[in-house]
């Protein structure tokens, strides 16, 4: 993870990377499609799952609390993106879903959809991610831990 944060620090990266909570079933199903849809067409775009890289986002003022909140994206000039603008600067990277960075990209649209995200889903899928998996436990041992009552 320094190495990580040193990288930025040094100079603005040449790919796109993108962070997010890998505890949140909708944010892995949706990264997953975004991999697959990037394979073989960009090697440039990079993901990062917040777990493993807590203090990643530190270096641009964002805290550990704020990086759940909401996706984030490193863009090619070394610019923190969050939310929907985050959103957009992914779809830009994919060739089938340009057409959504452009549409979210009109002005109308893209308040509509900041407002969306913000105060509604970015939090619904919060409560969510909590609700399946307790604070402070990664899949895995909730699994365990689960297993293990109803025996």
């Amino acid at each position: 993870m320094a190495r990580l944060i040193s990288d930025f620090a040094r100079k603005p990266p040449t790919s796109v990377t993108t962070f997010f909570d890998g505890r949140c079933p909708v944010c892995r199903s949706a990264v997953g499609r975004y991999k697959r849809a990037a394979r073989g067409g960009n090697p440039d775009l990079m993901w990062r799952d917040i777990r493993r890289f807590p203090d990643a986002l530190e270096t641009f003022g964002v805290s550990r609390a704020a990086a759940h909140r909401r996706i984030h994206v490193v863009d090619r000039t070394g610019a923190l993106r969050a939310g929907v603008d985050a959103m957009i600067t992914i779809w830009r990277e994919l060739p089938r879903r340009r057409w959504r960075a452009v549409l979210l990209g009109l002005p109308g649209v893209h308040l509509a959809a900041g407002l969306l995200y913000d105060h509604l889903f970015a939090p619904l899928l919060i409560a969510w991610s909590r609700a399946r998996v307790p604070d402070g436990e990664t899949q895995g041992q909730f699994k365990a831990q689960t297993d293990r009552r109803r025996k």
